[in-house]
């Protein structure tokens, strides 16, 4: 007769996950913005690398099309983080409201302590 034991690895604290995916969350902005912000001097410059035509580039904006696609990933990809760690976890409705809050609350501050990038 054998006996299985089971090892389980303790979830981590609510605060831990939404200090972390605030981070997380932010260190994907920034990028996104730096991303963004590189393209837009490739796009706008006339020697730049991925130069466009001046017409092209006062009529389309290329440079409000990439941040904002930039923007949408980045925050599909956070929402789809942060559900995998709700059900990973097995949190109920407050905790995972309380990591989301969490999160975009370390998000913002720092943003704002970046200097808004």
């Amino acid at each position: 007769m054998t006996t299985q034991i089971e090892h389980r690895l303790k979830p981590p604290s609510v605060l831990v996950l939404g200090t972390l995916s605030g981070l997380a969350c932010f260190a994907f902005f920034w990028a996104s913005y730096q991303l963004a912000t590189f393209l837009a001097r490739a796009f706008s410059s006339d020697d730049g690398l991925l130069a466009l035509p001046r017409s092209w580039v006062e009529q389309i904006d290329p440079v409000k099309w990439v941040g904002g696609l930039l923007v949408v990933t980045v925050a599909l990809l956070v929402t789809h983080a942060w559900d995998r760690l709700r059900v990973r976890y097995r949190l109920g409705i407050a905790q995972y409201w309380a990591m989301i809050g969490l999160a975009l609350t370390i998000c913002l501050l720092g943003a704002l302590f970046s200097g808004g990038f």
